[in-house]
């Protein structure tokens, strides 16, 4: 039996569906359970055959437009007819990449055209690059035959990260791979993905629908000074195109915020530290330069407080986001290992590594934005 978007029709054999009309097939093969069976509304026979684990499932496309289709068997020559096809893939690998483009932007700058960029990327892999209709500025790039031409996907993409870098230097802009595809195909052709006649592209979601009033409170709430500046700051957060820069953009804002009215203590009170300066001064046999400067440093609260700034802003997450201090503090120490890569070294990290650091500034952010506007702002996206 097959399915064309939920509905059954017309039973073919999976060898004529192939090789007479076309269609293409996307491995590995399923086996389904009853609870499966009865999700995809599969007749009761089928269901039977579920429950003694004779059922499976295939992937199927149609080769004019890359409609998916399911294919459910359970005989014997179907299995091993896609089990010989099974077997033979991965012979070939295609790859679709886009490229984001950045560049630094004034106010009342143009916007520059990077059709040339598309040209020397086509030049170099003999791909197939243009600018993207569905990503501003980003560029659009196919590679057709990657194990043939350049001994693995693994090969190309560092190849094409060394091309990104050089391109960035001679362009001054943020030129970086931002999303990657690649699908395994026979040679022989019998895989749709192997010649982009169907596409696995970045997920598209829509936003959620704000409506005018909600609009309007959330506009009114904003306008209070203090919420204005987490606003702001989360904005800032948000403006960010890259992993790294949305760290240390949001970091400083909830620095910036937290420590607000922090005023550092000294660890001595009145009396105690003019003792300690009258004993230093009487007591301690060293040049006058060095004894100065120690005194000095012993008067300077930031140096000698009992709290650091760090403990306080620590202390201040834990409380708005209603957690142990210690896992803050481990969340901190974490973070902050991150930023000192970000701030003082040439930092390459992968997005999964950073994304925990991004989400616990942003829960920090939007806990402080709620408690100055008495009010959840809603995830709309």
């Amino acid at each position: 039996m097959v399915q064309e978007g939920g509905t059954p029709i017309l039973r073919m054999s999976v060898w004529d569906l192939i090789e007479k009309e076309g269609y293409l097939f996307i491995p590995p093969v399923n086996q389904l359970d009853e609870n499966a069976a009865k999700q995809h509304k599969l007749p009761q026979k089928e269901i039977d055959l579920a429950c003694n684990g004779k059922l499976f499932r295939a992937v199927l496309r149609r080769p004019t437009d890359g409609q998916g289709m399911l294919y459910f068997f359970s005989d014997d020559e179907s299995h091993a007819y896609l089990k010989d096809l099974s077997d033979s893939a991965g012979d070939e690998v295609s790859l679709l990449a886009y490229l984001s483009i950045n560049y630094r932007k004034e106010e009342g700058d143009a916007h520059y055209d990077f059709s040339n960029i598309c040209r020397i990327i086509e030049e170099k892999f003999d791909a197939e690059v243009e600018l993207s209709e569905k990503f501003e500025d980003s560029v659009e790039m196919r590679v057709r035959h990657v194990n043939d031409r350049f001994g693995s996907k693994k090969n190309l993409l560092e190849e094409l990260e060394v091309t990104c870098l050089a391109l960035s230097l001679l362009y001054r802009s943020g030129i970086n791979i931002f999303y990657i595809n690649s699908v395994s195909y026979h040679k022989t052709g019998k895989n749709v993905l192997g010649n982009f006649i169907f596409e696995i592209l970045p997920t598209h979601r829509k936003v959620g629908i704000v409506d005018q009033e909600e609009l309007r409170v959330v506009e009114e709430k904003i306008k209070i000074p203090e919420a204005k500046r987490v606003a702001k700051g989360l904005q800032n957060f948000y403006n960010q195109r890259s992993s790294i820069a949305r760290i240390a953009i949001g970091w400083a804002a909830v620095e910036d915020l937290m420590s607000d009215g922090l005023r550092p203590e000294h660890i001595l009170d009145k009396d105690e530290l003019s003792g300690a300066q009258e004993i230093i001064e009487i007591l301690l046999d060293i040049p006058s330069h060095k004894k100065k400067t120690f005194l000095e440093a012993i008067r300077d609260v930031n140096r000698m407080r009992i709290m650091s700034r760090n403990e306080g802003v620590a202390n201040r997450i834990a409380a708005i986001l209603e957690i142990d201090i210690d896992e803050v503090k481990l969340k901190l120490s974490k973070l902050n290992k991150a930023r000192g890569k970000i701030v003082h070294t040439v930092y390459h990290a992968s997005a999964t590594e950073l994304i925990p650091h991004e989400e616990f500034i942003e829960s920090i952010l939007l806990k402080m934005l709620a408690k100055e506007t008495k009010l959840a702002i809603s995830q709309i996206r």
